[in-house]
């Protein structure tokens, strides 16, 4: 009858990355082949039975294809994990999949990959890349991407765009978000002002844009304008300022500054009135 627990080691010698064996079911037997190659390796019946598989696939280089207790570890590239995972699914040994690709590669079908990340056998990602790589994401693909995000174990970066107000301290918290760009109503960002130049200050914050249908006006005492620099020097778009507590010797260099189009000015007898850029 046939059932038991692998046993035995597959060793390849010579120099082979482990991403450039190659899996295959064919019938009941397993073929293991090597990029390049011709000749193959042919585990006899270990489809049906797993007295015929082995306990550990094993490169010259020290990398170990299986864990300690006999699990298949199977590197791939992030076009063929699909198909990898399906060739998996077939054979009765317990196996994983690691994909070892650029982050071009990775991303360019994230789609592909999520559902094998939320519930398939991927259980990690090693970029290839020479250098820590940026990706551009949008706020809705970071959120649908989180999955595969997170199983990704080499050094990168991301920029995340469109983000809103709301969802700032969250992203910006995030590992390997460095940049961010932010898309939200006037009302919105006047009320995380702070939050918001704090991150400008530190360079995370890079853009900022009002996202309101008629040009946004954000009305504010000169000091908090004077204490939120940072987040109106990254403002972008239609928008004016309009500055209360204003003394009078400010007036004329605060209506020179850029977007203040209006200043409340308080004299010495603490009476307000209105001054227009022209």
């Amino acid at each position: 009858m046939a059932g038991g627990s692998p046993e035995g080691t597959l060793y390849f010698e010579g120099n082979i990355a482990p991403s450039n064996l190659k899996l295959a079911r064919s019938g009941d037997n397993l073929l293991v082949t090597v990029t390049g190659m011709n000749n193959q390796i042919v585990l006899w019946n270990s489809v049906a039975d797993s007295y015929a598989q082995v306990a550990t696939i094993e490169t010259s280089e020290g990398v170990r294809l299986t864990d300690n207790n006999g699990t298949l570890t199977l590197y791939s590239t992030a076009a063929s994990a699909v198909t990898d995972v399906a060739m998996l699914s077939s054979i009765p040994q317990s196996a994983h999949v690691i994909i070892r690709d650029t982050a071009s590669n990775v991303f360019a079908n994230p789609a592909s990959l999520v559902p094998l990340a939320l519930h398939g056998p991927l259980t990690s990602i090693v970029l290839t890349d020479s250098t820590p790589p940026t990706r551009t994401l949008t706020y809705q693909q970071y959120v649908s991407d989180a999955a595969l995000l997170n199983l990704i174990q080499s050094p990168f970066n991301l920029k995340v765009t469109g983000v809103s107000a709301a969802n700032l301290l969250t992203v910006a918290n995030s590992p390997h978000v460095t940049a961010i760009t932010l898309s939200d109503t006037q009302a919105n960002l006047q009320n995380n002002m702070a939050a918001i130049d704090a991150l400008a200050a530190k360079g995370v914050v890079s853009t900022i844009t009002p996202t309101d249908p008629n040009p946004s006006v954000f009305s504010v005492n000169l000091a908090q304008y004077e204490a939120n620099q940072a987040f109106f020097k990254e403002m972008v778009g239609s928008y004016s300022i309009a500055l209360s507590g204003v003394p009078a010797s400010q007036v004329k260099s605060l209506l020179a500054q850029p977007h203040v189009a209006q200043v409340s000015v308080v004299d010495t007898q603490a009476k307000s009135y209105f001054m227009k850029a022209t």
